[in-house]
């Protein structure tokens, strides 16, 4: 549905961080993304819903050069980032946390975090960050010398998300963010913790439960490949979960 001018936020105003132009991804035959087209500005926090194989973690892997398309451009920060390979993309700026986490488990959680800032070479900025990411998440705090693989569910996926902040990303892509999550954390800390989040804009497909877990309050449905953007969109959001609701009233801050 397009948006008038007058429903444009500052953001939307700006050239757009994130662009996909007329994009086709295929695994072998199968015809995944189907000449789809986003365009998300800087500053936004977008959430796509959609059902199984709708092709949410292919838009992602896409972004992210685990697969190219095979017609169509992803633009990035104004540039084309088709051929571009995955450690290219992370160099500048973009951060995933990936469906079940991937973390490596057997190092600690301060090397998996360690991980994350691999790229940089700020180490005053990279000790602020670490304490950054210890207020977001306490409890990780308190396992950092433990391996990564022996962790329950939920504090792996806080310690992946972690990682991603220790890129200082302009662009966090999290594939189901809430997932091991307790449903006490996600209906009650999500706001919290994923409020605090300072990136440009988090691409977020949503959980398993159907839930954003509080990250979108710019919903993009997702339908057999093809995506429509419906902006502000109120009823997607409540047909998401009541955890995403909060998102209404805590739209990013330009940066």
């Amino acid at each position: 549905m397009p948006i008038s001018d007058a429903q444009q936020t500052q953001s939307q105003r700006r050239p757009p961080l994130l662009e996909f132009n007329d994009v086709n991804t295929y695994y072998g035959e199968l015809h995944v993304l189907k000449d789809v087209n986003y365009r998300v500005g800087d500053g936004e926090i977008v959430c796509l819903l959609g059902g199984n194989a709708s092709g949410k973690s292919t838009t992602m892997k896409t972004i992210l050069g685990i697969v190219k398309p095979k017609t169509g451009l992803v633009i990035y920060g104004g540039s084309t980032i088709n051929d571009l390979p995955t450690a290219e993309r992370v160099k500048r700026g973009i951060a995933p946390v990936p469906e079940s986490r991937r973390l490596f488990p057997r190092m600690t959680v301060l090397e998996n975090l360690e991980m994350g800032a691999f790229t940089r070479s700020d180490t005053i900025d990279i000790e602020a960050d670490m304490e950054r990411v210890f207020s977001l998440f306490p409890r990780i705090k308190e396992r950092l010398k433990q391996t990564a693989g022996t962790l329950s569910g939920g504090e792996q996926q806080m310690v992946a998300m972690g990682r991603a902040l220790m890129a200082r990303p302009k662009l966090l892509c999290m594939d189901e963010p809430s997932m091991g999550l307790s449903p006490a954390f996600v209906d009650g800390g999500a706001e919290r913790q994923y409020g605090a989040l300072d990136c440009r804009l988090r691409l977020c497909p949503p959980d398993r439960r159907g839930g954003a877990a509080g990250l979108g309050p710019e919903p993009t449905r997702q339908q057999d490949g093809a995506a429509g953007l419906s902006r502000g969109d109120e009823d997607a959001i409540d047909r998401a979960a009541p955890a995403a609701r909060f998102a209404r009233g805590h739209r990013r801050r330009d940066v």
